[in-house]
C-alpha cells in the first residue's frame, strides 16, 4: 500500500499503512492510522514486558548454577520474584535508552543476537564431534556439518552488516562479560537454592500458594 522508500525513514509506518489503505475517506484515514498506531504500541509494549521478566529469570537461573553473582537468585521474600535481576536489568537497559536512540539499540540488539546464533553453531560444531557416528540422525549424516558453517557464516554476515561501531560496542560488551564468567564459571553450582527450588516440596508450595492468592482475588 505503501513505497518501501516512504516507509523507511517514516518514524510511525504502520499508521501511514492504515491511513493509505483507508485514504479514499479522510474520516476513516484518520481512525485507521490511530487504530494500528495503537495496536503497534500494545504490542511492542507487551513483548518488552514479557522480555523483561524472561531475562530477568535467565539471570536467575544462571545464578542458581553458580555462573553468576549470587545477588542475581536473590528472591523477594514477598513476590517471590528475582527483584535484584530485575532491578539491575532495569538499570541497565534505562542507561542504554539514555544514551542510544532507538535504531542504535535495535542494531545493537541485532548483533547480540547473532553472536548468540553463532555461539550455538560452534557449539553444535563441537559437541558433534563429541558424538558417535551411529549416534547421529539420518539428517545429520546426510548433511553432515554444512546446517550449523552455514548458520557460522550468517550470523557473521549478519554482524558485519551492523556497522563498524556497533561491532566495537558489541566486542566490548562480550569481553566485559568474559572475566565474570571465568572468574564464576570454576564454582560449584549453589546446590542450596537449586534443592529448594526444584524439590518436589517447593513446587507443590508454589502452586499452593498461587492457587490461594488466584482465590483471594477472586473473592475480592
Amino acid at each position: 500500500m505503501v513505497n518501501w522508500t516512504s516507509l523507511q525513514f517514516d518514524p510511525a509506518p504502520l499508521a501511514t499503512a492504515g491511513s493509505a489503505v483507508l485514504s479514499y475517506t479522510p474520516e476513516l484515514a484518520i481512525i485507521g492510522g490511530a487504530i494500528l498506531g495503537l495496536g503497534a504500541l500494545i504490542s511492542i509494549t507487551g513483548f518488552e514486558e514479557s522480555a523483561t521478566l524472561a531475562t530477568a529469570r535467565l539471570s536467575y537461573a544462571i545464578s542458581l548454577d553458580g555462573l553468576f553473582p549470587k545477588l542475581f537468585s536473590r528472591i523477594h521474600p514477598r513476590f517471590g520474584t528475582p527483584s535484584n535481576a530485575i532491578i539491575v536489568q532495569s538499570a541497565i537497559v534505562l542507561f542504554a535508552a539514555l544514551i542510544g536512540n532507538l535504531t542504535q539499540l535495535i542494531i545493537f540488539a541485532a548483533f547480540n543476537l547473532a553472536f548468540v546464533y553463532l555461539a550455538t553453531c560452534a557449539a553444535v560444531l563441537t559437541l558433534r564431534g563429541r558424538q558417535a557416528a551411529s549416534d547421529r540422525t539420518f539428517l545429520e549424516r546426510l548433511t553432515g556439518p554444512v546446517i550449523p558453517v552455514s548458520g557460522i557464516i550468517l550470523s557473521v554476515f549478519l554482524m558485519y552488516e551492523c556497522g563498524i561501531t556497533t561491532v566495537a560496542f558489541g566486542i566490548v560488551s562480550i569481553l566485559i562479560g568474559i572475566p565474570i564468567y571465568v572468574f564464576y564459571a570454576p564454582r560449584t553450582e549453589i546446590t542450596t537454592l537449586k534443592r529448594d527450588f526444584y524439590s518436589t516440596e517447593a513446587v507443590l508450595e508454589r502452586t499452593v500458594h498461587g492457587r490461594l492468592n488466584l482465590f483471594r482475588s477472586h473473592r475480592k
